[in-house]
């Protein structure tokens, strides 16, 4: 049966075709099939290999990181980060060092807060340009600070701060229409929101 579903599927495509049904029959001759990287069955394990060595390995994760903060601070410091190879290189490091500090953080319920911030991307999303102006405003306006840099974290993290604020005083107020799209004009029912469970 599944093989004249197959054939019955292809003589479909066939029939589409018309005149160009040998484009079924064609072989790149450009680029050899053994330069490919096509994802396998195992892609997904081997997308999560790193972070899942991390988790059951964190002592050793941890020393990665170590050699890997010395390593790109002795670049930098050196002023080779910027050369071309290297600051391809770098980059790759980074990311790989990004996924295991995150594993390692998930592992260890610290800083759930960003977790929080994660799941509420949205809300911090739509609202935080009105905190993060008027933060900013003030602190321009009456230079209590002149430190561009502290600036930058006070109006970055009161813009954060006060979207969550005004998301709390919608759902209090039953303004999470600001948010939510009324129920009344979803296509299909909402799904319900999957329960995190803690690493083990």
């Amino acid at each position: 049966m599944g093989v004249s579903a197959a054939g019955s599927g292809l003589d479909r495509i066939e029939s589409i075709l018309g005149d160009d049904k040998a484009l079924l029959a064609h072989q790149c001759k450009t680029i050899q099939k053994d330069t490919l990287h096509l994802p396998g069955p195992d892609f997904v394990d081997r997308i999560f290999a790193l972070s899942d060595r991390s988790r059951e390995k964190p002592v050793l994760a941890l020393i990665g990181l170590a050699l890997w903060a010395l390593v790109n601070g002795g670049l930098v410091v050196a002023d080779y980060s910027h050369w071309p190879l290297v600051s391809l290189a770098l980059g790759f490091a980074g990311a790989g060092a990004i996924i295991v500090m995150g594993t390692l953080l998930a592992r260890m319920q610290w800083l759930n807060f960003l977790r929080y911030c994660g799941e509420h991307s949205i809300v911090i999303y739509l609202a935080f340009f009105l905190p993060m102006a008027v933060t900013r405003t003030i602190l321009l306006k009456t230079g209590v600070i002149t430190d561009i840099g502290a600036i930058s974290l006070i109006v970055t993290v009161a813009g954060i701060a006060g979207a969550v604020v005004i998301w709390r005083l919608a759902q209090a107020l039953r303004a999470d229409f600001l948010f939510e799209r009324p129920k009344a004009f979803w296509i299909a029912p909402k799904k319900p929101a999957p329960v995190l469970q803690p690493a083990e």
